[in-house]
């Protein structure tokens, strides 16, 4: 805290018996109450100049921000928060810069969510909140959409089971994101909204990849070990569609698009198995069905159950 100085000559105050403070300069005596005033007086002061300083830092970080030095963005908001972590618009940007640092190998969704909960608690009045949670939800819809791009443009050149946990992970990620907004903040969020883009993205990208690639590589090849990688990566590709289906609250018309084209691929999945004369360890040769009866079982009910889950959007239920 800056000196106190003396009301008569300037000089510095120096406190003496009974909580008095004497003037070093001219001896001049300032009472208890005065001395409370010109403490008041210089946190005022402080106040001024910590308020110029948090000016100075969120405009740095709006302009590291507006040309995509997010980690640059990310500090000075920092600096904004050490002086006011109360400081809704820091917050918010602070969201959008650590959001926007996200990357395949360092997911700081979870972390943009904290950022976006404290700028909501900190809005001030409902109306505040409520724009500021429709400038979130846009944020969370673009974040989402550009981390699934890259998720699919990867997926699409190496349909594995890495690729595809991966897949699946982020899009777990992303939703326990928002659900912790929403728990912290108690704000609405329309999912709908946030992951619309998400899913068609995801459907447009695994119906090019089965059919360009996947379904493709297999005819070209096909082998019973060409048929089992077409098994496999196609049941990476369904398991992908369900986890993008399960983001949406209602979104009846992407579910059904969804669980339409999973239903086609686990057709063609059936409709391309035969069987192959296999030798056995006595040199006889013996017709054997590259999918089992349950595997084939287990796909049919998949496709069943997808159907009755069609139906049921169909009539309203």
């Amino acid at each position: 805290m800056a000196a106190l100085t003396c009301d008569i000559c300037g000089g510095r105050l120096k406190m003496g018996k009974g909580k008095i403070a004497i003037c070093e300069s001219c001896g001049m005596e300032h009472s208890v109450e005065r001395v409370r005033e010109k403490i008041q007086e210089v946190k005022g002061t402080v106040h001024v100049d910590n308020a110029h300083l948090i000016e100075n830092f969120l405009s740095m970080a709006q302009d590291a921000y507006s040309t995509e030095n997010y980690a640059e963005a990310e500090r000075y908001c920092n600096k904004v928060l050490e002086n006011d972590p109360s400081h809704a618009e820091a917050s918010f940007l602070k969201g959008k810069a650590v959001g926007w640092q996200s990357n395949l190998s360092n997911f700081r969704f979870k972390e943009a969510a904290v950022c976006f909960a404290n700028a909501i608690n900190s809005a001030g009045d409902d109306e505040a909140k409520e724009s500021l949670n429709d400038d979130i939800q846009d944020e969370y819809r673009k974040l989402a959409t550009a981390l699934v791009t890259t998720r699919c443009e990867r997926f699409t050149k190496w349909p594995d089971d890495e690729e595809s946990d991966g897949f699946c992970s982020d899009l777990r990620e992303i939703a326990n994101a928002i659900d912790m907004y929403i728990a912290e903040t108690g704000m609405t969020v329309n999912r709908n909204d946030v992951f619309s883009n998400v899913a068609l993205i995801v459907k447009t990208s695994m119906n090019v990849v089965v059919t360009t690639k996947i379904l493709l590589e297999y005819k070209v090849d096909g082998s019973r070990s060409a048929y089992r990688t077409f098994v496999e990566r196609t049941d990476y590709c369904t398991q992908i569609l369900e986890k993008t289906a399960d983001l949406c609250d209602d979104d009846d018309s992407s579910d059904v698009q969804i669980y339409e084209l999973i239903i086609s691929m686990l057709e063609a999945v059936i409709r391309c198995n035969s069987s192959d004369f296999i030798c056995d360890r006595w040199g006889a040769y013996k017709e054997t069905p590259r999918l089992s009866d349950y595997e084939i079982s287990s796909k049919q009910s998949k496709i069943n159950e997808l159907r009755n889950k069609i139906s049921k959007i169909k009539r309203g239920n």
